[in-house]
């Protein structure tokens, strides 16, 4: 199930996207949850429909899916659709499960959700290499600590970058307070109610866990670190590094 990081990154994009239509401060997401707002393709859309009318959407579109980068149709990576991956800690990946000790060792082994973690970031990791304007790779750890520098980048990406009216009157800011985390917590959309899928159905606040980085300390043993830090070299070798996926 997805979490905060996949929760603030959908908040994020459709407030910068769709921002001249909705006045930020009245804007959808004061009452709806961002997984409403930003479907999921594989788990809401094509169970719901093996042929989903996808032009009806409002337009410009904003997808999701959790699907690894090898898995991905042609037509999104070899046209001007943009692709947005968030990656993060995957030791606070592998916390949020439970029974931790379980949890950790099916990951260990590559047993997680839609592939092994290695192969699904570092696929993404080189298609943002291979093209910086079709695939951008975004890692938790830098959104929490510089928000507003990455919500510039991410506006630029998009192709919605901030007009310098748009920055001298704060609206950067105004959508990372709007997007907060924090702030997402306390808003009626995901304090009540829930969001349904044609797969299950979930507590609206259950995609809004701590989103603290480094909480797996919380749970997981410094052997279990060390294992995992030297599964991450086996696997990714010099791209581990990059990814922070050697340090823990």
């Amino acid at each position: 199930m997805p979490k905060s990081g996949t929760t603030w990154l959908k908040s994020l994009s459709f407030s910068i996207i769709y921002r001249k239509k909705n006045s930020i401060l009245k804007g959808p997401l004061l009452t709806t949850n961002p997984h409403e707002l930003v479907r999921f393709l594989e788990y809401d859309l094509f169970l719901e429909c093996a042929k989903p009318d996808l032009e009806a959407f409002l337009c410009p579109r904003i997808f999701s899916t959790n699907l690894p980068c090898h898995a991905l149709p042609k037509s999104i990576l070899n046209t001007k659709r943009r692709t947005i991956y968030m990656r993060g800690n995957p030791l606070d990946q592998s916390a949020k499960a439970l029974p931790i000790d379980e949890a950790f060792e099916l990951f260990c082994k590559g047993i997680y959700p839609l592939g092994p973690f290695w192969d699904h970031a570092e696929g993404y990791w080189n298609a943002s290499l291979n093209d910086v304007q079709k695939v951008l790779f975004l890692k938790y750890e830098d959104l929490k600590i510089d928000a507003t520098s990455h919500v510039k980048k991410l506006a630029e990406f998009l192709g919605f970058p901030f007009s310098p009216e748009e920055d001298e009157n704060g609206v950067v800011e105004e959508i990372v307070r709007l997007c907060s985390l924090e702030n997402l917590r306390n808003l009626e959309g995901n304090k009540n109610g829930g969001v349904n899928t044609p797969a299950t159905k979930f507590k609206a606040s259950s995609f809004l866990r701590k989103g603290k980085v480094g909480d797996w300390t919380n749970f997981l043993t410094h052997s279990m670190a060390e294992r995992y830090k030297k599964i991450m070299e086996e696997k990714l070798g010099n791209v581990a590094y990059h990814l922070n996926c050697s340090n823990g």
